[in-house]
């Protein structure tokens, strides 16, 4: 089983939940971003480069528990920037938990082994650790030498005390097959509870010739399959099969409900086989409640400092220009010609 036994019976709750309630559109992963801060400049990272004007800000610990009660999503994804970085990390943790959501706290690794003591193991509460390769490629690519080993010990530490461990690694055009599986090997080896594999997108303010074009993504996915068949992955089969070319889908680049410092990002995953909700505009004003009833008002006044944007379409946003999909979480791979659901619904 990829996931958790109450991650899926939670899901097919809220699925049926809505179905009876005959909502068509919404949310299934919350992406929370209370900080951009972060400890390190990757070389395929745009965010410290976009987000210049709010990197000295963060959301307080309220208006990031009210996001996440007003988007009623199940799955919350704590990112950044680097979330550990965040001053309220702990408690934010402890409220979202109480509120029975499931949680990926998506992270550098870095600070993970000294952080431990903020939090408390759960079924419903996962370390996701970025690692994009083993000791020399992901130092590379992160541009700062001993940062794997410090993201492997806070790996084992975390497991050591009981926690739930997953690793997100991205694919770049370079990224090699026999590398790839090196480092599946060592994390096989500390008992991660699953790996996560994604195509790097396209960041507009990263220059370099890094990323995968469409056809290579399809080409680079189709070499690993072999591999990823050995090991724990836990992406999607169906995310899985678009990656290979296997199925003919659109994707809306940074689809999900998405909450930040001074903004909230909005685009919502449809129920079953519905066209997403998307706007003619890149910019609104509504809050997750009315944007999931269809209706067009002012944002609600928690959300009063934050801009709600919504990307509609390929590569509609700065971050994502020419992109296939964001990563395993996004929402919207839509139907395309073979009638296929959304590619979230077989999570």
């Amino acid at each position: 089983m990829r996931f958790p036994i109450s991650l899926h019976v939670d899901m097919t709750k809220y699925l049926l939940g809505n179905a009876l309630k005959g909502l068509k559109r919404f949310p299934l992963v919350l992406m929370l971003e209370p900080t951009h801060r972060c400890n390190l400049q990757c070389t395929g990272c745009g965010r410290i480069r976009e987000y210049r004007e709010t990197l000295a800000q963060e959301m307080s610990l309220e208006e990031c528990v009210g996001a996440v009660e007003e988007c009623g999503a199940p799955v919350v994804t704590i990112t950044g920037g680097e979330p550990l970085l965040y001053s309220q990390v702990g408690p934010l943790v402890k409220e979202v938990l109480a509120r029975k959501k499931h949680i990926y706290l998506c992270t550098n690794g870095v600070l993970l082994e000294r952080s431990l003591h903020l939090f408390r193991p759960s079924p419903r509460f996962t370390f996701n650790v970025h690692l994009d390769g083993p000791r020399e490629v992901h130092d590379s690519i992160i541009g700062t030498p001993g940062t794997f080993e410090r993201a492997m010990e806070g790996i084992r530490a975390a497991k050591k005390q009981g926690f739930r461990v997953t690793t997100n690694t991205t694919i770049y055009k370079e990224t090699e097959p026999e590398k790839l599986e090196l480092l599946f090997h060592l994390l096989a080896g500390e008992k991660v509870d699953g790996l996560l594999v994604a195509p790097a997108y396209h960041y507009q303010a990263v220059e370099e010739g890094i990323f995968l074009a469409k056809e290579e993504i399809v080409q680079k996915f189709s070499e690993i399959e072999a591999i990823a068949k050995k090991y724990k992955i836990i992406s999607t089969p169906l995310y899985m099969d678009f990656l290979m070319g296997r199925r003919k889908m659109l994707c809306t680049p940074w689809g999900n409900p998405h909450a930040q410092p001074r903004r909230l990002e909005v685009a919502l995953l449809p129920h079953h086989r519905h066209p997403l909700l998307q706007f003619p505009g890149a910019h609104g004003k509504n809050s997750l409640g009315q944007i999931r009833q269809g209706r067009r008002s002012q944002v609600s006044p928690l959300h009063d400092a934050l801009r709600i944007r919504a990307h509609c379409g390929k590569g509609a946003g700065p971050q994502s220009a020419g992109s296939v999909a964001h990563d395993h979480l996004e929402p919207d791979l839509k139907a395309g010609g073979n009638g296929a659901p959304p590619g979230h619904l077989s999570a």
